[in-house]
C-alpha cells in the first residue's frame, strides 16, 4: 500500500471480514464513505426515496437502515 493509500484510509472505519455478510460488507462500506465525505441527512434521503419512486418508510426506519447525519455540513 503507498503512502497515499495510507492517508486516504487513515482514520477511517475498518474494512468488513472476508467472510462478512452482505449485510455487514455494505453497511462497512456505508461507515467508510460516510466518514470520508459525510453522512446523508434526512432530507438528503428523502429526496433519493423519491427520486426512485419509493414510498417514506419513516424517519426511524431510515435511521436503522442508513447511517444518518443528524444536521447538515455547513
Amino acid at each position: 500500500m503507498s503512502q497515499e493509500q495510507k492517508r486516504e484510509t487513515e482514520g477511517l472505519p475498518p474494512m468488513p471480514a472476508a467472510d462478512a455478510s452482505p449485510e455487514d460488507r455494505a453497511r462497512a462500506f456505508e461507515l467508510r464513505q460516510a466518514a470520508r465525505y459525510g453522512a446523508p441527512t434526512l432530507d438528503d434521503l428523502r429526496r433519493a426515496y423519491a427520486g426512485w419512486g419509493q414510498q417514506w418508510p419513516g424517519d426511524d426506519e431510515v435511521r436503522r437502515r442508513h447511517v444518518v447525519a443528524e444536521r447538515p455540513v455547513a
